[in-house]
């Protein structure tokens, strides 16, 4: 079989066992975290700072809404560097992707966002997650967005290496 016929058909095999794979049920994870280094509420602070400047000032509605960690909080020139694109950064310090799904209602939904974008992820490394709970978790932020707003694209930015966390 020539090369150009054998990689349409690999594609197709990966996408079946793709398929297949969603049906079954994942296996039982130990997403084992240290109780008290993931406190939902820790950021509520800086959540209530974003709510008061979007009372003062109502940012566009339809813009394209980046949620997580400091990753994004310290993205000075996101709405620059997403020139054409309205963006609107809701980032918060070193927070895991639970605290992110737990503040989706408040720096997520009210803006009705033409898309969300996440960062989130090695500082749940960080804390003794293991990828396949991060999946979960992310998961978990998927659904809970799509709930309210089932169109709306979710993009998540990959994390960095753990030599650089």
């Amino acid at each position: 079989m020539s090369l150009s016929r054998s990689i349409p058909t690999l594609l197709l095999l990966l996408s079946l066992g793709c398929a297949t794979s969603q049906q079954s049920a994942p296996p039982a994870l130990d997403c084992v975290r240290d109780p008290g280094s993931v406190a939902l509420d820790m950021w509520d602070a800086v959540i209530e700072g974003y709510e008061a400047a979007d009372e003062e000032k109502p940012p566009a509605s339809d813009s394209i809404v980046f949620i997580g960690s400091s990753s994004i909080w310290f993205w000075d020139t996101l709405s620059e560097d997403m020139t054409p694109l309205p963006s609107l950064n809701r980032g918060f310090g070193g927070s895991v992707i639970v605290q992110s799904t737990h503040y989706v209602d408040r720096i997520v939904l009210p803006y009705e966002p033409s898309a969300v974008v996440l960062y989130a992820g090695d500082n749940d490394i960080a804390l003794g997650s293991n990828s396949d709970c991060a999946a979960l978790d992310f998961d978990d932020f998927v659904k809970r967005i799509h709930a309210d707003a089932p169109q709306t694209p979710i993009y998540f930015i990959s994390i960095k290496p753990l030599s650089l966390i």
